[in-house]
């Protein structure tokens, strides 16, 4: 390898889009463009998709009003006009992206800054936890019931993480081919920075896309019909 080149490594956890709009605005568009004095690296950029699957554990500590109170307070899920709250799965995942660069520095004191991997990482903070109201003996008609459909949401955020890969992949690739790179200059670190911000857009999106999706077949799952074909499993609630 060439000794004018070492690699670095950032990350996008930090970094907000107003943030990546102000890095943007110090390079102008010319100084992107690919520059006739920078080597082209000798691979292409790879873009690596890291989910881990979540196991899950039943809570049957909380009672009705309890979850109802939780399902408000921790994530904002209001209980609909006449209708009570059974049971509950929720979950909380982070993401994260690393952007690998490649720097090579010329004679000229000008440094030439290439996207060298991308690893987009998703992953659950533990066990998805799936309630059912402790007013409901374990074993019991409206026990099993509650945890059938609550189970049918734990399939869903499982399969909705290959929603998530597929759409952070092609994302990831799509701004890479979009990419005016290497990004030219003296500074390196702005250069490093500016790498980094160029793929925040394009995550963001592709995680908010997938998680329009989980929700849609979530609430596929949440309607009146489907609380009633549960309802009806057992004699009475």
């Amino acid at each position: 390898m060439n000794p004018r080149r070492c690699r670095g490594q950032s990350t996008l956890a930090a970094l907000g889009v107003a943030a990546a709009a102000t890095l943007l605005a110090l390079f102008p568009l010319d100084g992107v463009r690919a520059a006739s004095f920078c080597t082209k690296p000798p691979e292409a950029p790879t873009v690596e998709i890291s989910i881990s699957a979540p196991e899950f554990e039943v809570d049957h500590s909380l009672s009705r009003k309890e979850l109802e109170r939780h399902a408000a307070e921790e994530y904002g899920h209001a209980r609909a006009e006449g209708s009570a709250v059974f049971g509950l799965t929720a979950g909380r995942a982070h993401s994260q992206l690393f952007v690998h660069t490649l720097t090579e520095k010329r004679q000229s004191g000008q440094r030439c800054v290439w996207p060298s991997r991308l690893v987009a990482t998703l992953a659950y903070d533990g066990p998805i936890a799936v309630y059912v109201a402790r007013e409901y003996r374990r074993g019991s008609c409206q026990y099993k019931a509650v945890l059938a459909h609550e189970m049918e949401h734990v399939a869903v955020l499982r399969e909705a993480l290959q929603d998530y890969k597929q759409k952070l992949e092609e994302a990831l690739r799509q701004a890479l081919d979009r990419g005016l790179f290497p990004y030219t200059g003296r500074d390196g670190a702005l250069l490093k920075v500016r790498a980094e911000s160029y793929f925040e857009a394009p995550f963001r999106e592709a995680l908010a896309a997938a998680e329009r999706e989980r929700d849609r077949r979530n609430a596929a799952l949440d309607t009146p019909e489907s609380y009633r074909r549960t309802r009806a499993v057992c004699r009475s609630w």
